[in-house]
């Protein structure tokens, strides 16, 4: 690979951790030029307590292929987020002020964001950002649509095929209380994405940090201080034995 194309995938991926690390939709850095509750109880883990993971604090690169693993290892922690009380813009919101509710809203808009849509990347945009950079990231959804389709392998600027798919499954989710009124969230998602025109589907993990704070009685992301970005933690499928090795907590919703 030539220095020049090195430098426009780097820039590529910049581009999607930017939209994905500000939660709602690959915004921020493109408009500010950054890339990117107390404790509410003990999580229960296999019958005994578990305290929280603290993250070390730039986005994990993406694993291109699932981690091979002997068999199938049970997560040492689940963990069912709470949902929230209620709706905007189609969105979950109104997240309880507690470490739970700030993951909770950060998993939330970080599969909202996984879409070719650019109204749909507006509207995660507009309810889950942070009142001070609401408009403007609002005003890049196309450009953050157009991130995503790149990732999935859709040429750049080209409309993805009709049969071009992606897909953002949030597996696992780690934090870091900085206050009571911000948290880092981490969150890993499994992506299954293919670019169309009879193109394989590809599946990857991501793990992308996200700065929470409360703000106006809910759990909004934020733009970290320039050179702030944290480093998220490795990423590891669920069933391998890395998963709970590197802190991850399995998420749980509904029977899953």
């Amino acid at each position: 690979m030539s220095l020049d194309l090195k430098e426009r995938s780097q820039r590529r991926m910049r581009l999607l951790i930017a939209v994905l690390v500000c939660v709602v939709v690959l915004l921020v850095a493109l408009v500010v030029a950054v890339a990117t509750a107390g404790d509410d109880g003990d999580d229960k883990a296999k019958g005994g307590r578990d305290g929280g993971t603290s993250a070390q604090p730039e986005p994990s690169a993406s694993a291109s292929t699932l981690p091979e693993d002997d068999g199938y290892t049970d997560p040492d922690t689940w963990i069912k987020l709470p949902k929230g009380d209620g709706k905007e813009n189609g969105l979950p919101v109104e997240f309880p002020h507690t470490v739970r509710g700030a993951a909770a809203m950060a998993v939330a808009a970080n599969r909202n964001a996984w879409t070719f849509d650019k109204d749909a990347v507006k509207r995660g945009a507009e309810t889950y950002t942070v009142a001070q950079y609401r408009a403007p990231m609002a005003k890049q959804a196309a450009a953050s649509a157009a991130a995503v389709a790149q990732f999935a392998g859709v040429p750049s600027g080209q409309t993805p095929p009709k049969d071009a798919t992606i897909n953002g499954a949030p597996i696992g989710v780690q934090w870091k209380q900085i206050s009571k009124d911000r948290v880092q969230v981490f969150t890993l998602t499994r992506i299954t994405s293919s670019a169309g025109d009879g193109a394989e589907s590809k599946t990857r993990l991501q793990a992308v940090p996200a700065e929470v704070v409360w703000e106006g009685g809910d759990w909004k992301t934020t733009p970290t201080p320039k050179g702030g970005t944290p480093e998220a933690p490795e990423p590891a499928d669920l069933g391998s034995s890395k998963f709970s090795e590197l802190g991850w907590k399995a998420i749980q919703e509904g029977d899953r």
